[in-house]
């Protein structure tokens, strides 16, 4: 969410940009490569909220864009199972 965002600071990603208003409110897939580029002059922040649910998960692996538990490594599916 947008907290503070003057014209000129946006959020980029292959697909487009966002030039984001204070108060709006976006999700996006955090596998993408993406970044934020601010030539405002103004501070810029944001909140950020991460939310992992099984649905979305399943859409992914599904989507072949993350791997499923049987794909990762024993490091990898511990960490998974952890933050669960």
């Amino acid at each position: 969410m947008a907290l503070q965002n003057a014209p000129g600071a946006v959020f980029r990603f292959p697909d487009g940009e966002i030039p984001a208003k204070p108060g709006d409110c976006s999700w996006f897939d955090n596998s993408v490569p993406h970044s934020v580029h601010n030539d405002s002059g103004q501070e810029r922040l944001a909140l950020i909220v991460c939310i992992r649910s099984a649905a979305f998960s399943a859409f992914k692996q599904e989507q072949g864009k993350i791997p499923t538990k049987n794909q990762m490594t024993k490091k990898e599916a511990k960490l998974e199972t952890s933050h669960a």
